[in-house]
């Protein structure tokens, strides 16, 4: 099976979640729902999701799909002014492309 898999991490969590955690759990949950509404826009599968992090699939034929995915994510967090006291929240964005070992178990 070929695909691509992306995932995403928000850069200093650790301190975001030290020093804002109840704003930060605010803005995560904004931020993954926005996530979920590009995938369906876009015809990605979320994987899994860990604290701060994404897994996400996208079929072998939607390399563009996934390539407007993240580009929107980004627009959107530069947009919108999302930061917590003047802390601009950024994403860091990981792509992969290719085939994908499967295990049965």
């Amino acid at each position: 099976m070929i695909g691509i898999i992306i995932f995403t991490d928000i850069k200093g969590s650790v301190l975001l979640w030290n020093k804002h955690k109840n704003v930060f759990f605010k803005k995560l949950i904004t931020l993954n729902k926005k996530i979920k509404n590009l995938l369906n826009k876009y015809n990605g599968i979320l994987i899994k999701e860990i604290g701060d992090s994404s897994m996400i699939y996208f079929d072998k034929d939607k390399k563009l799909d996934a390539l407007s995915f993240m580009i929107d994510i980004q627009k959107y967090l530069n947009e919108t002014n999302f930061s917590i006291k003047n802390n601009k929240i950024t994403i860091r964005i990981g792509y992969s492309y290719g085939k994908m070992n499967k295990k049965k178990i």
